[in-house]
Parts: C-alpha cells; sequence; structure tokens
C-alpha cells in the first residue's frame, strides 16, 4: 500500500499520512492512515486471494469460489433489514459469506447452488466473511442442476415448469392436533419427466401456478416426490403471471392493505401482505401499519416484478434488476 502510496503523492506522502493521524487524534495506526489515504486518492488495496487465506487477510479481498448452499433470507428490525449466507467451498477450503439487504436480495433470486462466484471488498470477521454495503458480487458461472430423470435420493437441486397446481389437502397433525395444509404441484422438464413437488406448510403470500419456470435447491427427493424442508428453496426464474412495474404507493385502507402497482392496485389483509414484503413476525408492541410504513419507504417508488393469480389478485413481488 505505501508503495502505491508513494507513487501518487511523491514526497509528500509523509507529511500527509501524520496530518491523518493528527487528524483522529494520533489514535490511527500508520497503516490504518495510509488505508484512508489509498481510499481519499483512488487507489484500490484491495488483493485477491485463495478462500483459505481470507482468515489472515487484514485488508479488503476478492476471491473467487463455488457455491454448495444458498440458506434461506432473514428479516430483522421488522423487515427493514434482510441478511442471508451462502457456504462457499474453494478446494479444500471452506467458508460462510454473509451479505445484507441489497446484496441479500441479489443472492435471493440470481444466486444459485453451483454457480461460481466472485466477490470483491471483502473482510474476514468472526469466523465468517463478510460484504459491506461497497463490496460487489457477480456471478462468474453457472452450473445447470440435474433433470427430473436424473436425480438420486436425498437431497438435490433441479429445474422445471409447473404443468398442474393440485387441490390443497387439510388434514390434523398427530403430533400436536392442530389443522395443517399440504400442497403440491407437478413438475416436469423438457424431457416429459414429472415429479410431484410437496409443501407440508403452505407457502405465505406466494404460490407456484401452471406455467411458471422455477428452481427447486435443497428439496428431499423420496418416494418418487420431491419434499421442501425448513432449508429448501423455491425460485422463480419466469412466470406467465410476471410483470413489471413501479410501486407507487402502499397504504392501509380501515383493515386492508392497499398496493398501488403498475397501473392497478391490489387488496390484500395485513397478514398476507407483510408475508408479500418478506416481514415473518411482528414484534410485540409494533403495529402492522408501522412495519408496513417502514417498508414502503425502502421500496415505493422503485420497478419491482410482481405475480398476478388467474383470479386477480397480487401472488407475490420482489425487486427488478
Amino acid at each position: 500500500m505505501e508503495t502505491l502510496l508513494s507513487e501518487k503523492l511523491g514526497e509528500s506522502m509523509e507529511e500527509a499520512v501524520e496530518c491523518k493521524i493528527s487528524e483522529f487524534g494520533g489514535l490511527l495506526t500508520r497503516e490504518a492512515a495510509v488505508r484512508l489515504l489509498c481510499r481519499q486518492n483512488g487507489i484500490s488495496i484491495e488483493r485477491e486471494v485463495r478462500l483459505a487465506d481470507a482468515p489472515s487477510a487484514s485488508q479488503p479481498f476478492s476471491f473467487r469460489a463455488n457455491i454448495v448452499k444458498v440458506y434461506p433470507a432473514q428479516t430483522y428490525s421488522g423487515g427493514a433489514n434482510k441478511s442471508l449466507r451462502v457456504h462457499l467451498k474453494d478446494g479444500d477450503a471452506e467458508a460462510t459469506l454473509v451479505l445484507w439487504n441489497e446484496h441479500a436480495e441479489f443472492a435471493e433470486r440470481e444466486v444459485f447452488a453451483g454457480d461460481e462466484l466472485l466477490v470483491g471488498g471483502a473482510y474476514f470477521r468472526l469466523g465468517e466473511v463478510q460484504l459491506g454495503k461497497s463490496g460487489r458480487l457477480s456471478v462468474a458461472s453457472r452450473k445447470a442442476p440435474p433433470s427430473l430423470s436424473g436425480i438420486t435420493h436425498g437431497l438435490c437441486d433441479v429445474e422445471g415448469v409447473v404443468s398442474e397446481v393440485e387441490p390443497d389437502y387439510y388434514f390434523l397433525d398427530r403430533k400436536d392436533g392442530r389443522e395443517r395444509c399440504l400442497s403440491s404441484f407437478l413438475l416436469c422438464d423438457s424431457g416429459g419427466e414429472r415429479r410431484r413437488a410437496v409443501f407440508w406448510e403452505r407457502l405465505e403470500g406466494f404460490f407456484p401456478a401452471r406455467g411458471d419456470e422455477l428452481r427447486l435447491e435443497g428439496v428431499v427427493f423420496k418416494g418418487g416426490e420431491l419434499h421442501f424442508g425448513r432449508q429448501s428453496r423455491l425460485i422463480v426464474k419466469k412466470s406467465l403471471s410476471e410483470k413489471s412495474g413501479v410501486l407507487r404507493g402502499i397504504r392501509m385502507e380501515g383493515e386492508a392493505v392497499v398496493f398501488s402497482l403498475g397501473d392497478g392496485e391490489f387488496r390484500l389483509g395485513a397478514v398476507p401482505a407483510l408475508g408479500l414484503l418478506g416481514i415473518t413476525a411482528v414484534p410485540q408492541g409494533v403495529l402492522p401499519s408501522t412495519l408496513l410504513l417502514i417498508k414502503a419507504t425502502q421500496i415505493c417508488g422503485k420497478p419491482v416484478k410482481y405475480g398476478i393469480g388467474s383470479d386477480g389478485k397480487l401472488l407475490w413481488i420482489q425487486p427488478s434488476g
């Protein structure tokens, strides 16, 4: 770093370093002062490392690694913030990459198991690789999942098109006596192979429609069926009901939540509306309308993609891009 800074500032480098340390009341180390001056002068201090060397990196770094698993996103502060973890592997080295907000949303819809990920501006903290707001994230290469006819028993990732959505089946859970809902649909591939996909809990805010092109990750293949669990992922790659537009506003009208989307408006109950926005729990003492207002300030006025059911209801919504 010092060599690059010296080439940029010449003889004035030492004076600039001393001034920077003095600016922070003498609390900066020389290395920290040099790093700040490099950033201020447009000098990149980032270096590319192997994943195995990430724990010893003392400055921001970039790397390439293959994705083993993408975990479901978690929301915080009533849905105001979101994080997502990605399990990575590079040769014999493995690590967890932690993503926040915009990076987490990108990974939710664009990053899949088997892909090679290119990460920049990362740092190692508390045993994990972290990516800050100014970090960079992109997919270097993709690996197609096996066809439906090529999967074997156990965990698997597959892609296909929904050929039929089956009626919900309600039953009593023997463990707690509660009524539960089993939802399912038939998934087919280009070779004509079909498999039944089963959810033991109804998905909140979204369920696939006939003609949707999906990717399923971390599902269990057993008894000829694809079973979803808590760590499974469902990604809509293409939807026949998919539309694009600007989310013009979200407002409360009595007990209903009104989404102004594109050139139309859609009314939902408060609970489905919260689920649609990724808010899975309402903290004690906080009104649902307060969470909706916070979320609205983050996403209103921005372009989004959204799905419309055959009955005209809003099924799902996600940022465009």
